[in-house]
């Protein structure tokens, strides 16, 4: 009999530790302040195609800044599949995603997990991986 309420403590517990990971996946590390980031959009031909000024406030979560300022943002399975006018895809010379860097370095985190902080520059860019001949 303990050991079965055991077994339902520790289950009840994995679950919540596993739904609070979903939801910061979804929406992000909140902000701790008010602030202002930039958002840069740079095309395959390495072309700046906007770079858009978005206010945040205590609170705020890079994912939900973007779906509230982007039309075209696709944000799943922990990646930004389209943001504006960049989208991923493939064809037969290789594939085009979009790569991530903050203040001008690749970021070693993903869009959810980067705080928001006053005078940051989030930069999605066009990359290509060709195919091997």
């Amino acid at each position: 009999m303990a050991k079965k309420i055991i077994y339902v403590i520790v289950s009840v517990f994995a679950l919540g530790v596993l739904l609070f990971g979903v939801y910061i996946l979804n929406n992000g590390i909140s902000s701790k302040s008010d602030g202002e980031i930039k958002i840069v959009l740079v095309d395959i031909e390495n072309k700046t195609v906007l770079e858009k000024e978005i206010e945040f406030q205590n609170g705020d979560s890079l994912p939900i800044l973007l779906e509230e300022n982007f039309d075209n943002f696709d944000f799943s399975d922990g990646y930004v599949k389209s943001i504006g006018q960049l989208s991923e895809y493939s064809n037969d010379k290789g594939l085009y995603y979009i790569s991530l860097l903050v203040d001008g370095n690749y970021s070693e985190k993903g869009v959810s997990m980067i705080e928001l902080t006053d005078g940051l520059e989030i930069t999605f860019k066009m990359e290509e991986y060709l195919w091997q001949n």
